[in-house]
């Protein structure tokens, strides 16, 4: 039906002519008053595409007549005059705003992914700290008495000390304080010096050597020096866990709170130059968290120890989860410390962070905590102040006031009422608005500010609970990779406050403002103004380039994540494999990763990131789990030895068993139906290897298995003599003998030829099978299936040449086993070997073979030495190595790469363990402490998590032996890496071209083990004797 309202006066707009709606060009076919809207409406129907909502006519009323979608009804601000100009420039304008909105959207899923992985990590250190480290730790003291105190240095002046000596912090008598502190400065030091007492000039100096040069870092001594100064400042004015804090009332005097800043360095000195160098009446709290991620933090604690002997009490520090070894261990600090100064002064920083309060009270009126509030109810003040602090966090918080000071290190807020569990692990929690009202109003106090994690807006502060519980974090851009606001808050002496957001420039940046601002005038305004120009170009970096960073940080979380899981992945992906063909859908693919990696990760987002899919919409999933692994690289040759030697003990105990054919058979083929199923492999390797771990026996099964089950029937069975051959295929290469004279592998492998190329069909007849062995899965005598033809015909020739050996083998032996014993003897040996043409194998070895020759070849071949030859020996002298490509990834590498895994995975507990052996943290302790910890963890383990069995460290340990009795457990703990096999080779374990300057790459970018660039001799001389 037409329309008849009357047509409105246009600007410029006539019905017929072209337009621009919504910036797309479009026809204007009504103008005028409409039944379902007041006022003045344009309809338009779009040229190109359907981007409309109606074909002309609303509510039953028609206006005008277009195809469907093309039509929609607009105001007059959403149209525009049509030209070529204008529809480029909106054009362009479209394209900008949808980059730009799909940037917004990869960062905050990216932000999602990364925060979620955070969480789960920081989950698994809890779980893991508390039920195997930390026992790990006891047993270890508790067996071999290592990581006791000395007697004498329980005889301390004072609670507090005695207190701090029984968590194993007070420096051990092998090391001579009088000796550091006797240290002489070298000439070729260019670090600032420390004259005592400590000056204003001196502090400056400070500030400005480590904007100038911050990886020369400051003479140990000196550094000694600070941290008791500090240590016994902390003694004599915080003796309890409560501190109690005014403002100044002079004029001008303020405090400014900051929260966490995780050794970004650029940050606290872009905060010192922003508002003043700490004084008594500019004084700064910071609320914990102070290292660990980023690699400066031994800097920033110690400009905080000389401020704080210019003037006691301008910067005071509160406690975070992050001022604790375990942490420190896991996420940076220790490593960054042992590094630069060795392990003595970093005993001395855990001293210090067992001084420091837990919070600190603001004018009676604010209560500042660095993480929250507790679960229990009814805590007072008094509670509080009477916590024993002088130790690490509880790792298991049981008792009362275990649970506090745990609370108050770990808790969150949330939106919730109550109290709720968190996911960052199993023992913390969230508390809701109704515990921040009740312990506020019972301790007569304002508001709770507290920091512990970046705000969830990406501001430098969130507020929370009725703006009773604030949130300040004070590390801008986090990580290198959270592209968030640093924050902190201003209070006036009258309480009045203001909250300053910011992005910290780069150290190089501030290298160059100070520079400038050296050499003009009015130095204040300057200063001030190139900063704010460095904080906007800062800013705008990090946010151009925001979704690409964060995006290449959940890789490299993922990355350890699928290595440690990946044994769970492969028996999800291969049980919903139908086809047993190696390829699952993608939606099956994003439902494993969400059942075995997380469930509230944003696998569509990851599955692109990762590019898992193939050009046919499915998932190569064998290939996917071999892209990421966990490798040794340290010394090649050792670690080659320890895993041919590894794979070699194992193979060989079954050797030794000197089974019969029949035996050897039955082992795997329980229900003698002549094939091997996924079953009866599994029942037999766990039971009869005890070399093996449950890990690793999951490992062999998925790569030895991985030819036969993932190309055979849905069942997963092979033919038992295919099976064997894959089998001992596995392990050729890796336990070949040493043979003492050169013509006997000659030999051996002249005769393998010969026996191959007998006729394959009169084998496959005598073993009873018929048809094609590789084309069907009905072909053999147990009805168990082959391997299902391959789509790549070269592959198919490879796979049924295999075969056919495999059969050939198995035939030969059993026409040789004249007794039909199951075994060879040596003149049966003999015998065969004679029925075939040896003069073919002159041309190969120089000689002709006798029978003494021969009998020497039998001696080789019995491993067992008992005058007799089983089917493995036979199996293993004569078949050779399968090079198709599914043969490429061995098992031995398999089993290898496990052993690696589950070290990389422990090796924080395993860290701790040895650092009972090495009272003074030199980094050394002997070989034989290393075998006690890993049996010690073996111990505290199940079997199905156990990372070595004792074999295996046994081998471990003599291979170590051979160059030295001791050994550097960091560098061999820091070699096992996670690895992209298909990223290019410079990439590998490096930093990422994207990383932010001042903050270390890492296993992941944001958890960051500080690697530290070539030191200078200077520096190498400023460091001392470590």
């Amino acid at each position: 039906m037409a329309a008849s309202a009357k047509a409105a006066q246009g600007r410029g707009f006539e019905v017929g002519g072209l337009c621009l709606a919504n910036g797309k060009p479009a026809i204007l076919r009504f103008k005028g008053e409409a039944r379902f809207g007041a006022g003045v409406w344009y309809g338009v129907e779009f040229i190109d595409k359907a981007l409309g909502k109606n074909d002309g006519a609303v509510q039953g009323f028609r206006y005008f007549s277009c195809p469907p979608n093309h039509g929609l009804f607009v105001r007059e601000s959403a149209l525009k005059p049509y030209s070529d100009q204008e529809k480029a420039a909106v054009a362009i304008q479209s394209l900008a705003r949808g980059s730009k909105a799909r940037k917004k959207a990869k960062q905050d899923m990216a932000l999602h992914a990364w925060t979620q992985l955070e969480n789960n990590e920081e989950s698994e250190f809890h779980v893991n700290n508390r039920d195997v480290a930390s026992q790990v730790t006891r047993e270890i003291r508790r067996k071999y008495g290592a990581g006791e105190e000395p007697k004498a240095l329980l005889q301390t002046a004072t609670q507090r000390r005695l207190s701090r000596s029984v968590y194993g912090t007070t420096p051990r008598a092998s090391i001579s304080e009088a000796a550091l502190m006797a240290e002489q400065i070298p000439d070729s030091y260019t670090g600032p010096r420390i004259d005592w007492p400590i000056t204003w000039d001196m502090c400056h100096r400070m500030v400005r050597h480590y904007i100038e040069s911050p990886d020369v870092i400051l003479h140990r001594r000196y550094a000694w020096e600070l941290l008791c100064g500090f240590e016994d400042q902390l003694e004599d004015t915080v003796p309890n866990a409560v501190r109690h804090f005014t403002i100044p009332k002079e004029s001008g005097a303020r405090l400014l709170l900051c929260g966490d800043v995780h050794g970004q360095l650029a940050d606290v000195l872009f905060l010192f130059y922003k508002f003043g160098y700490p004084s008594p009446n500019n004084v700064y709290l910071f609320n914990g968290d102070l290292c660990d991620r980023g690699m400066y933090a031994t800097e920033i604690l110690l400009l905080i120890c000389a401020f704080n002997l210019l003037h006691p009490g301008c910067v005071l520090v509160n406690r975070g989860n992050h001022e604790s070894t375990d942490m420190n261990e896991v996420y940076g600090f220790a490593l960054e410390v042992r590094q630069k100064y060795g392990g003595l002064i970093f005993q001395k920083f855990q001293d210090i962070f067992h001084l420091l309060p837990l919070c600190t009270i603001i004018d009676d009126r604010i209560f500042c905590v660095h993480a929250g509030l507790c679960r229990r109810d009814g805590i007072s003040l008094l509670h509080l102040n009477a916590v024993d602090r002088y130790r690490p966090c509880p790792d298991n918080p049981v008792s009362f006031q275990d649970t506090v000071m745990f609370d108050l290190l770990w808790s969150d807020p949330q939106p919730h009422y109550g109290i709720g569990r968190s996911t960052r692990g199993p023992d913390c929690i969230v508390y809701g608005p109704d515990i921040t009202d009740r312990f506020l109003a019972r301790n007569k106090l304002e508001v709770c500010i507290r920091s512990h994690e970046v705000p969830s807006t990406g501001r430098g502060f969130e507020v929370q609970h009725q703006g009773k519980c604030v949130t300040v974090f004070s590390a801008s851009n986090y990580c290198g990779a959270s592209n968030n606001y640093g924050g902190v808050i201003l209070f006036q002496s009258d309480l009045s406050f203001e909250i300053q957001e910011y992005w910290a420039p780069t150290i190089d940046q501030l290298r160059e403002i100070v520079k400038e601002s050296d050499q003009v005038s009015g130095k204040v305004y300057d200063m001030a103004t190139r900063l704010k120009r460095a904080e906007k170009r800062r800013s705008t970096f990090i946010l151009e380039n925001a979704a690409e960073r964060m995006a290449g940080d959940v890789i490299e979380k993922l990355k350890k994540l699928i290595c440690e899981k990946k044994q769970d992945l492969w028996w999800w992906f291969w049980s919903v494999d139908e086809n047993k063909e190696g390829k699952i859908t993608a939606n099956l693919w994003r439902e494993a990763c969400n059942d075995v990696l997380g469930d509230s990760l944003p696998w569509v987002f990851l599955q692109k990131e990762l590019n898992v899919v193939d050009s046919d919409g499915m998932v190569d999933y064998e290939r996917f789990l071999r892209r990421f692994r966990v490798e040794f690289k340290g010394d090649r040759l050792r670690s080659e030895k320890w895993k041919r030697d590894t794979v070699q003990q194992i193979f060989e105990a079954i050797l030794m068993c000197d089974l019969s054919l029949r035996e050897t058979l039955l082992l795997f083929d329980r229900n003698s139906d002549g094939t091997v199923s996924f079953r009866e492999f599994r029942e037999f390797i766990s039971t009869f290897c005890p070399g093996l771990t449950e890990p690793q026996v999951m490992a062999l099964m998925r790569t030895i298995t991985a030819d036969h089950l993932a190309k055979g029937d849905a069942s997963g069975r092979v033919h038992v003599a295919a099976f064997l051959a894959r089998f001992e295929v596995t392990y050729n290469a890796s336990i070949a003998k040493k043979y003492t004279e050169p013509w006997i592998e000659k030999a051996l492998k002249s005769i393998g030829r010969l026996i191959r190329t007998e006729s394959p069909d009169d084998s496959l007849k005598r073993l009873g099978i018929t048809g094609s062995p590789d084309m069907s899965p009905a072909s053999s005598k147990g009805g168990g299936g082959l391997l299902a033809p391959p789509k790549d015909p070269l592959e198919h020739i490879r796979r049924r040449s295999s075969l056919m050996r495999a059969f050939t083998l198995m035939d030969k032996f059993q026409q040789s086993d004249k007794k039909g014993e199951g075994f060879l003897s040596y003149d049966d040996f003999i015998v065969a070997l004679r029925g075939l043409p040896l003069k073919d194998c002159k041309k190969d070895v120089g000689f002709e073979l006798t029978d003494q020759h021969l009998r020497k070849l039998a001696e080789v071949i019995d491993v067992v030495g008992n005058g007799r030859i089983n089917y493995l020996e036979f199996l293993r002298a004569f078949q050779v190595v399968d090079h198709s490509k599914q043969a490429a990834h061995q098992a031995g590498d398999e089993i290898w790469e496990q052993i690696c895994t589950t070290i990389f995975k422990h090796a924080p507990t395993l860290r701790r363990a040895l650092q009972q052996f090495d009272p003074d943290y030199t980094g050394y302790v002997k070989t034989k402490d290393l075998q006690k910890a890993l049996e010690t963890l073996n111990n505290v383990l199940s079997r199905t998590e156990a990372p070595l069995t004792d074999e295996q460290i046994n081998l471990l340990v003599e291979t170590l032996e051979k160059d030295s009795d001791t050994l550097c457990y960091d560098v061999l703990l820091d070699s096992f890496v996670v690895v992209d096999c298909e990223a290019p080779q410079q990439q590998q374990g490096g930093q990422s071209p994207t990383a932010t300057p001042g903050i270390s790459a890492s296993k992941h970018p944001k958890v960051a083990k500080p690697v530290r660039p070539a030191a200078s001799p200077a520096t190498q001389a400023a460091r001392g004797r470590t």
